[in-house]
């Protein structure tokens, strides 16, 4: 149930930050084997209102090699919004739209 379809279009501000994220990436990011700088890519809070934001972000990080970082602590507010929107709780959205993996760093994981 919900209203999320992968692949759907994402905003101006989640395309603007894809950008700002893929040129940290570009200038920062070290995939040697002993570096001491790598760059992450995520949101500090579930983007449930723009389910395209964390699919580009987490294509992004699969391309380039990097983690995929988010916190996930949603208050009751979110929840509700996130069952709204797609039907699901938070969990399973970041699942849905591909967050969860390998290399995704989930902070707090309160759900």
């Amino acid at each position: 149930a919900g209203s999320f379809r992968p692949g759907e279009d994402s905003t101006p501000l989640a395309t603007s930050i894809d950008l700002a994220c893929e040129a940290a990436i570009a200038r920062h990011h070290d995939m040697s084997r002993f570096a001491m700088v790598r760059v992450g890519v995520g949101p500090t809070a579930l983007p449930s209102q723009d389910p395209g934001l964390l699919q580009k972000l987490s294509q992004l990080a699969l391309e380039a090699g990097c983690d995929r970082h988010i916190h996930l602590q949603p208050r009751p507010v979110e929840i509700e919004e996130c069952a709204r929107l797609h039907g699901c709780r938070p969990t399973e959205f970041l699942r849905r739209v591909g967050w969860l993996g390998e290399r995704s760093i989930i902070a707090h994981a309160t759900m």
